[in-house]
Formats: C-alpha cells, sequence, structure tokens
C-alpha cells in the first residue's frame, strides 16, 4: 500500500468510529470552520466525484490556515454521508476529540454549490443528498 492509502485508511477507521457514536455528532446546522473561499471550484469537482464514483471518503478541502479538512465519509453498512472536520494534532494524527461534524444535509450543499443568475440557485448537476 502506498502512503496515501494508508493515510486513507487510517482517516477512514477514524471516521467510522467517530460516527459510530451518535453521540459525538453535532446538530447539522450548528456552526462548522468554513471552507477557504479559494477551494471552492476543487471542493466542488471533488464532492461530485465523491457520488459519481460512490467513493467511501473525500477531503474536499480546508480552511485557510489548513487546521482544519472539511472531508465527507459513507459509512459501509448503512451508506450514511457524513461531513466532518478533521484536526491533526501535533503528532499528526486524530482521535475523536479531533473530529467534528454532522450527517450531510441539503443545506451544506446549497452553500458550497450555489451559483447565483437572477436570484435563482443553480445546483449544476449535483445529485443532492435527500
Amino acid at each position: 500500500m502506498s502512503h496515501t492509502e494508508l493515510t486513507t485508511e487510517y482517516l477512514v477507521e477514524q471516521c467510522d468510529s467517530f460516527v459510530q457514536n451518535e453521540n459525538n455528532l453535532s446538530d447539522a446546522n450548528a456552526l462548522f470552520p468554513q471552507l477557504s473561499h479559494s477551494q471552492l471550484p476543487n471542493a466542488r469537482q471533488l464532492i461530485r466525484e465523491f457520488f459519481d464514483n460512490d467513493e467511501q471518503f473525500v477531503c474536499y478541502g480546508s480552511t485557510s490556515m489548513a487546521t482544519c479538512y472539511h472531508t465527507l465519509y459513507r459509512t459501509p453498512h448503512n451508506n450514511k454521508i457524513y461531513n466532518l472536520y478533521l484536526r491533526f494534532n501535533d503528532n499528526n494524527c486524530i482521535d475523536e476529540t479531533s473530529i467534528s461534524g454532522a450527517e450531510l444535509i441539503q443545506d451544506t450543499l446549497r452553500m458550497l454549490f450555489h451559483e447565483f443568475d437572477n436570484n435563482t440557485i443553480y445546483y449544476d448537476g449535483m445529485p443532492i443528498y435527500p
């Protein structure tokens, strides 16, 4: 396995452990770290690929200082999708205290994908999670 594959496997394990305990999850409308605006075009592409390719995990961006990573995680046992925020500690590791987030909702995707034209919001072919 490559370093990238090992890192992704580690992150998937940590995310799965986090979402197994529903008490860890926040309200989906709670305040969360903001994605750096300059990363939006790439984030949209990565999220589309996540849905199009039925991927389990994707890191689609970070805060402007790269202190928090924005991810989507799909559980293998029930196919739920979570929008999780990861912060690596000083040892370049994460644990349940380094993760926050909630189940993915439409409003999150709307914020990432909205494009205004004549006061109409378009989703540019994006599958919206119900």
